[in-house]
Order: structure tokens, then sequence, then C-alpha cells
């Protein structure tokens, strides 16, 4: 089984949050008084994963923001045109002789998550030598998070996105995965000729790339739904900080 040694981070700051209606690059917009970049920071900081933020509106600010961590490599994603595309910006900068997998996590939707979690999710993923790993929950409804379809014989075949309509019982992703690079590589040139209407590049098209490809892969569940807290909005925002007063006051966060 290969090492953790041989996994790095990525962690995509690069957006502007147009629906937050500010200036601001979304991860500054601030949680408990901190920007919400500082989370992941202090993640990986704390699994001791070496990572590469990309970055992109606001860059300088960011860059700023994160100047007292010293894990941190910056990638400048020049155009943003999706989670895919900013990953596949940030694979010219990883040394792929060096690390074998590469875990991804966004930097506005990762305050609440543990470390014992992604470390837990680093685990399985090398255990079981999987192409794609997923974290993932089961909800009663999708609310907009992605749906994860699997067949008869409960293989994984694809992310569903679920912006239009309502799925219920049914189990998502929480935007954390973990993917084979020697794999990753190849597979980009797939997912960069299917883009979305938007013009975007979707991380979760992997999944089905994969899936078409008979490539394992595997989900790992996520135990305290408390993590999983996504901030896309002022309210959404504002719902947080109160939920983090609650959660972190009592040391849940660890």
């Amino acid at each position: 089984m290969l090492s953790k040694k041989t996994v790095c981070g990525v962690v995509l700051a690069g957006g502007r949050g147009t629906r937050m209606n500010g200036k601001l690059p979304k991860v500054l917009y601030r949680l408990l008084d901190r920007p919400m970049i500082d989370y992941p920071a202090d993640l990986m900081k704390k699994i001791k994963l070496p990572s590469y933020f990309v970055i992109g509106y606001g860059a300088e600010k960011v860059k700023r923001a994160l100047s007292k961590y010293k894990n941190i490599e910056f990638v400048y994603q020049k155009e943003q045109h999706g989670t895919g595309h900013a990953v596949k910006v940030a694979l010219k900068k990883i040394d792929q002789n060096k690390y074998h997998s590469l875990l991804v996590l966004h930097g506005d939707s990762s305050a609440f998550f543990k470390a014992k979690t992604i470390e837990n999710l680093i685990k399985h993923h090398l255990k079981e030598q999987a192409t794609v790993s997923i974290l993932t929950i089961f909800k009663e409804q999708s609310e907009g998070s992605g749906v994860i379809l699997f067949d008869k014989q409960g293989k994984v075949l694809k992310d569903i996105e679920t912006k239009n309509k309502e799925y219920y019982f049914c189990m998502v992703n929480v935007g954390v995965f973990i993917y084979d690079i020697d794999w990753l590589k190849t597979a980009m040139d797939k997912l960069m000729a299917m883009p979305h209407g938007d013009g975007e590049y979707y991380l979760t098209d992997l999944i089905e790339i994969a899936s078409q490809e008979n490539r394992k892969i595997i989900t790992v569940s996520l135990k305290d739904p408390m993590e999983k807290i996504h901030i896309n909005t002022r309210e959404q925002l504002k719902i947080a900080n109160e939920l983090a007063k609650r959660y972190f006051s009592k040391g849940k966060r660890c």
C-alpha cells in the first residue's frame, strides 16, 4: 500500500462567488472573524499534507491572507472555467514523480471538516488502491448537492447535478475527492471535451469518466452531518457563523 507521503492536496480558492454580492474573493468572507480560507489551510497543516492553493480572482489578496502558512504553494488560474479546469491548472505544477494521489477540496466549504475525517478518506483511498474516492453523506433531500448514482450491483456510475430537480433519500458528494494522479492526467483530456452550458468544466464529471473506464471508485461516508456546510450566499454565511459559534465552542472540530 502506498503511504500518505505520496498524497498532496489541492484547495480550490479562485472563485469570485457572485452570489455573495460583494467585491471580495469568496474565500475571504469571514467565518468567526477569520477568512474562510484559513480553515482548509489549517486542515492541510494539521494533517501534514503538502498543498497547492488555486487562486484567481483577487489572487494577491488571497495570498496575503495566507502569508502565515508555510506549507502552501500557489497556482494561478488566470481565467476561471470551473473546478475541473482549476485542477487541470494545478496538475501542471505538481511533481507527479513524487505524488501518486491528489486530494481536492473547496476553499469555501471546508471550515467544518475534521482532520480525522480527511485522514480516514485518505486511508481508504490508499488501502483500496482506488482511482477515485468520494466523501459522501446520505440525505433525505439533495438540496442542490450532487447526487451519486449507483447501478443495481452498487457500482458508482456518475454524479448528477441537482440544481433544477430535487432528489430524495440519496447519497450526495460533499465536495471532497481523491484521485490517482496518473489516471487524472489522462482523464483531463476527456473532461476538457465535456464543457457545460456555462462554459465550465465540472470536477464531478470525472466520476462518470472513471466509471465508463471500469476504474475503481469508492465512497466513504461522512459520520457527522455538521461537517457538510456549504457557503454560497450571504444568508448561508450568516447561518454558518451561528453554527460555528456552537460547534467550535464545544470542541467538536478536531
